[in-house]
């Protein structure tokens, strides 16, 4: 992390444009009191081998608007998270608030304008940012609260508002299997499940990782790819979590098959139970559940048009397990005609269901809050 701090604190100081010369990072923060750049330095210095990286720099170094401008470029435009804090309000820094609602919505990018300390709302503050008006007023609570277990707090959040998931390979070493890797399913990943789990990040495994799915030429071969060494290898970190105790030392972790579809997840906890029970003599771990319950406490699938999958979901109790999406832009996916592959494959299926599967699965897997209305 760097923060740039200088000696002096008038607004007058600085005539002359400066260059920060920062490198980006995923999470940026200015504010005009060194008080807030330090508490939130030591808040990320305090477990930054587990946050996303973080630039900080004072706001009266950015007065100038070309130093505006080569901040802007170099650094903003990079970041996830843009936090500012500014004690006289959007007249104080009128520029550079424009200019950072410009790039945030230019790039996607979640921006908090904060006032100081007074409790006047700046509406004007609130209209720039690109973030709710409750997580303008959750943050801001932070600094007026205080102190490093509230900075701390408030980095933490910072970071679940940048990475809603984690994205893992379906097998962690790349290419074709060996007995001697390592695989998710034995104890060396403890640490990662544990730093995942501290941060409340879902994993996500996506088809077409982990080996090169191109393993079949010629005649069919196309067909051979996607089924056989694309969609099919997701299974595997499916089992390992599910078969192995990872699940019973880690009971938070959430986990999700990514456009792999959905018909083979019943047949799966099926034969995961019955190797379980009939394979009992080598199995080892000895588990409190079956796994096909660990997967239905703790895993998800997501699919494009799978009627198969649909007509099991209710019978074989997965209806808050499956996550539909569109994939756009890809060839398998449902766009444009997302509406009518909904409607033709989701008639036999009950309105609660459906609207768990278009959504409120999803919200759950990624820990986002739904609106009342919107859940019953």
């Amino acid at each position: 992390m760097h923060i740039l701090t200088t000696t002096s604190a008038s607004l007058d100081d600085l005539a002359e444009p400066v260059d920060l010369r920062q490198t980006p990072a995923d999470i940026v923060g200015l504010s005009f009191t060194d008080s807030d750049l330090a508490g939130l330095a030591a808040a990320w210095k305090a477990d930054a081998g587990r946050l996303p990286s973080m630039r900080l720099a004072a706001l009266r170094d950015l007065r100038h608007p070309m130093s505006v401008d080569l901040w802007v470029d170099s650094v903003a435009r990079h970041a996830k998270i843009i936090l500012v804090r500014i004690l006289g309000g959007y007249d104080w820094w009128r520029y550079g608030c424009d200019q950072l609602a410009s790039t945030a919505r230019e790039r996607g990018i979640k921006l908090a304008l904060l006032p100081g300390e007074s409790h006047d709302e700046d509406i004007r503050l609130i209209e720039a940012s690109t973030l709710p008006r409750w997580e303008l007023d959750a943050l801001l609570g932070y600094f007026r609260e205080g102190g490093p277990a509230n900075m701390g707090a408030l980095v933490q959040r910072l970071a679940r508002l940048g990475f809603k998931c984690l994205t893992l390979p379906c097998k962690p070493i790349w290419g074709s299997h060996d007995s001697a890797h390592v695989n998710y399913n034995l104890p060396h990943f403890d640490p990662l499940w544990a730093a995942i789990t501290d941060a409340n990040l879902p994993i996500t495994f996506h088809v077409s990782t982990g080996r090169d799915p191109r393993a079949a030429r010629g005649n069919g071969g196309a067909v051979v790819n996607y089924v056989s060494h694309s969609l099919s290898p997701t299974i595997e970190p499916v089992a390992n979590l599910c078969a192995s105790g990872v699940l019973e030392r880690f009971p938070t972790l959430r986990f999700a098959t990514i456009e792999a579809g959905i018909g083979w997840v019943p047949w799966l906890l099926d034969a995961m139970d019955e190797a379980y029970k009939k394979h009992h003599f080598w199995v080892r771990p000895k588990l409190k559940q079956l796994p096909s319950e660990y997967y239905r406490q703790h895993g998800f699938s997501s699919f494009q048009e799978d009627k198969a999958g649909l007509d099991l979901c209710e019978s074989h109790d997965l209806t808050g397990n499956f996550m539909w999406a569109n994939d756009y832009p890809h060839h398998e996916g449902t766009w444009p005609h997302s509406a009518e592959a909904i409607e033709r494959t989701m008639g036999q299926i009950s309105d609660a269901t459906r609207a768990k599967i278009l959504g409120l699965n999803c919200a759950r897997f990624l820990d986002l809050d739904v609106p009342a209305k919107f859940r019953t």
